[in-house]
């Protein structure tokens, strides 16, 4: 008798026909029947992991062995010991072809071995469509798609400027996307994936997804802007990029010159005073700024022309006490914002002093330090520009400790053709004497007359006429005498 069958029916028809063509083969031959191959279907391809083969199963026997083989190697068999079921589920090597078989064991002896049936495994599954950007400097996102089936396992591997592919992470089964991170800026690098299906791995992908880690530029500051605040100094503003800045650069171009480097600007900043320009020359400003490490372009420019304020003039200064002087000035014509005065003590450079109002053209400067030398230079602010500091210096020496100041503003005036009128100011204290002291036809200068302490003029009477006398005028304070007041502070009158 000789049946037909189809490799298309159901898993139970087939064992079913199996079974009635193993009978009937055994009531031929009279010998215990061999198993009839079910699954793979004799020819099938494009077969995936793992690979059921089955067969049916015969009556009396204890197991079953089977074997598959690939051309004359024998790839995978029962290695220990008879198998009871009469299937099997093995993986087996992608895009191969492969023959099998199974026989029964009859105790006390195996029934002979089936006939061979082949089939052709399916392509290797790995993953496909794998891409790759950069998502910083030193990171990378990739991205793929994942064969069909249940995956176990991910893994991506890195290739560094070329170099051979090294494996970078594990990643989790259910995704089919991953960061990068930890990669070298400025490089170039590929990225293959690969997946574990069944406990094989892939290989890997025969797509690679490659990337330039070059970072995005550093965005420049904007917004700058340039106002004068002297006639050699100008603020310049701007708005930091967003990101941790490192560092600040203000460049500067003069007279419409070439953009040099100005100054370092602390990096918690958004503005700066350029100071040291040249007045009433025009100027443009840029800045950059540094982030990770990496400067970016010079921003916009600012310009701005410096004004010229002029500076105060006739600067004079009076010791008024051994730690304090009056200086005066003459201010510029216009309207006036602010004063300063600036000090120099002992011959250091100038430093400010203090802020006077604006409506003042005098000021006394305290807290000087008693016995040294002072000069003292005067700016002011028209319109919101400084001016320079005055050309002329006013220098004083302080007297030193206890030593008690001169009258000052001495003069003289002829009452009458032997008496002439002295007046004077006195210092600042409680004045306990005061006397006045005569130089006559130019000889030396000898006490006149004692002047009572609450007087700050006296006549002295009994003169020689027509002769040309000088005044000098010294006070006690504290019971120590001032020295005699200088020949600056006295006129020299010739009476008739």
């Amino acid at each position: 008798m000789k049946y037909q069958w189809h490799t298309e029916t159901t898993h139970h028809v087939r064992k079913v026909l199996a079974l009635i063509l193993l009978l009937a083969m055994s009531t031929v031959s009279g010998v215990y029947g061999q198993p009839i191959l079910v699954q793979p279907p004799d020819g099938g391809t494009g077969l995936s992991n793992p690979i059921l083969l089955d067969w049916s199963s015969v009556s009396g026997a204890s197991g079953y062995d089977y074997q598959v083989y690939e051309g004359s190697t024998l790839v995978t068999a029962n290695s220990n010991g008879p198998i009871t079921s009469s299937y099997v589920r093995v993986n087996l090597g992608f895009e191969k072809t492969y023959r099998w078989r199974t026989r029964a064991r009859v105790l006390p002896q195996n029934n002979p071995w089936s006939d061979y049936w082949t089939f052709t495994t399916a392509a290797e599954p790995v993953p496909t469509g794998v891409t790759a950007t950069a998502t910083s400097d030193t990171s990378a996102r990739v991205t793929w798609t994942n064969p069909s089936g249940t995956i176990d396992a991910i893994q991506i591997y890195d290739s560094d400027s070329g170099a051979a592919f090294q494996f970078g992470e594990n990643v989790p089964a259910n995704l089919n996307s991953a960061e990068r991170t930890g990669l070298v800026a400025d490089h170039n690098y590929c990225f293959k994936v690969r997946v574990q299906m069944h406990g094989q791995w892939s290989a890997l992908s025969t797509d690679e997804g490659c990337v330039s880690l070059v970072p995005p530029p550093v965005p420049p500051p904007t917004g700058i802007t340039a106002t004068p605040t002297s006639q050699t100094s100008a603020r310049v503003t701007w708005m930091n990029p967003s990101g941790t800045i490192d560092a600040i650069q203000i460049y500067d171009s003069d007279n419409g010159a070439a953009y040099q480097f100005g100054e370092n600007v602390p990096p918690n900043l958004n503005s700066a005073e350029r100071t040291g320009l040249v007045a009433s020359d025009p100027y443009c400003f840029k800045v950059r700024v540094q982030i990770g490490g990496r400067w970016s372009a010079l921003s916009d420019a600012a310009c701005t022309t410096l004004p010229v304020t002029p500076a105060p003039t006739r600067v004079t200064a009076t010791a008024t006490s051994d730690t304090s002087a009056q200086v005066a000035w003459v201010n510029s014509s216009g309207t006036i914002d602010a004063i300063q005065i600036y000090d120099s003590d002992n011959g250091g450079t100038y430093h400010f002093g203090e802020n006077v109002p604006s409506n003042l053209n005098s000021a006394e400067r305290t807290d000087l330090t008693c016995g040294d030398p002072y000069c003292f230079k005067v700016r002011v602010r028209m319109n919101g520009v400084w001016s320079a500091l005055s050309s002329n210096a006013a220098c004083v020496q302080l007297p030193s400790v206890g030593t008690v100041l001169a009258p000052t503003g001495v003069s003289a005036s002829l009452v009458t053709s032997t008496s002439a009128g002295v007046s004077w100011d006195d210092p600042p204290g409680t004045i306990q004497a005061i006397q006045i002291y005569d130089s006559h036809n130019g000889g030396p200068f000898v006490l006149g007359e004692n002047v009572p302490t609450d007087r700050q003029s006296a006549v002295r009477d009994n003169l020689v006429a027509g002769d040309p006398y000088c005044f000098k005028v010294r006070v006690q304070i504290g019971g120590l005498w001032s020295p005699l007041s200088t020949s600056l502070d006295f006129h020299e009158k010739e009476f008739d």
